[in-house]
């Protein structure tokens, strides 16, 4: 598998070219003609890939999905705080591309979201309570998964639209998201500690792995453990 990352040169642009398989990238600040190149290919000046991995900014997504369209490739985007213009965008895109979008690839967190909608029927009449802490160059806050756990859990009692979510920012806290369910006689939490940025490089590895045999349409990362 071949992989042009978009992001390459932030944090999780760097664990992806670690764990191989990249073949060219793109700094957030480039457009999609000026790309970093991993590999020489002589046939292209921009070599053949066979997927592309988002993980920059929002304001990159309009590149990702160009090159995506023009090179009629799949397109995973981990990238954090997008909005419902890239959403629609995304839709679009996936009507001719296999898409993916999550704001966590760690298979962990997706087995997280599963619990914490099955204690939520379970549970109904406890206090639930989301939180997240991140180390202190985190941009969004509450960060994206956090948001997903707690849209997971709407989905199962819409009265929990209104749940805040209490997000922290301390030292090179890597990511930490707890639900907890509590009430006068107990608590029960569940919590996710990912101990390096590789936990999500290899999780999108593997859906790109996974992606690139799919059909045009959108996909979420329970689609891949199915």
């Amino acid at each position: 598998m071949r992989v042009c990352c978009v992001g390459i040169s932030g944090a999780m642009g760097h664990q992806i070219v670690e764990l191989g398989q990249v073949v060219c990238g793109i700094s957030h600040h480039q457009r999609a003609d000026t790309p970093i190149m991993i590999r020489n290919n002589a046939a292209h000046d921009f070599p053949v890939f066979d997927v592309i991995l988002d993980f920059s900014r929002p304001e990159a997504l309009p590149t990702s999905i160009a090159l995506s369209k023009a090179r009629r490739v799949p397109l995973i985007v981990g990238t954090t705080g997008l909005g419902e213009r890239d959403d629609m965008a995304l839709d679009e895109l996936s009507r001719e591309v296999a898409v993916m979008s999550a704001a966590n690839f760690s298979l962990g967190v997706a087995a997280m979201i599963d619990a914490v909608q099955l204690l939520q029927h379970r549970l109904a009449k406890m206090e639930v309570r989301v939180s997240e802490i991140h180390h202190i160059k985190k941009v969004d806050q509450p960060s994206g998964t956090a948001k997903t756990l707690k849209a997971a859990l709407v989905h199962v009692d819409p009265e929990l639209e209104e749940l805040e979510i209490h997000s922290e920012r301390e030292g090179n806290v890597v990511g930490e998201h707890t639900v907890s369910f509590s009430d006068a006689y107990e608590t029960l939490s569940v919590t996710h500690t990912a101990h390096s940025k590789a936990v999500f490089a290899e999780g999108a590895l593997q859906c790109a792995e996974w992606i690139i045999q799919q059909k045009p349409g959108r996909y979420t990362l329970h689609d891949f453990l199915k």
